[in-house]
C-alpha cells in the first residue's frame, strides 16, 4: 500500500526534528522552539492521517453491514 502524502510529510518532519534535536544536543545551535515545531507538526499530521484512515474503515464497515442486512432480508 502506497503511503499517503500526509504520512510522507510527517516522516520528513520527523527526520527534520531528529536532526534538529541532535544538533541541539551536540552543537547547541537551534532554539528549543525550532526543535519542538517539527516534532509537534509530525504528531499533528500522524493524528490527522489516522483520523482519515479510521473514517475510511468506518465507512467500509457500514457498507459491509448494509450488504449483510440485504443478504439476510433476501433469504427471509
Amino acid at each position: 500500500m502506497r503511503p499517503s502524502t500526509l504520512e510522507t510529510i510527517a516522516l520528513i518532519m520527523f527526520i527534520i526534528g531528529i536532526v534538529l534535536f541532535a544538533w541541539k544536543i551536540f552543537g547547541n545551535s537551534p532554539t528549543d522552539l525550532a526543535v519542538i515545531i517539527p516534532v509537534a507538526t509530525t504528531v499533528l499530521l500522524k493524528l490527522w492521517s489516522i483520523d482519515i484512515r479510521l473514517a475510511r474503515v468506518e465507512t467500509s464497515i457500514k457498507h459491509i453491514a448494509r450488504d449483510l442486512r440485504e443478504n439476510r432480508d433476501k433469504k427471509n
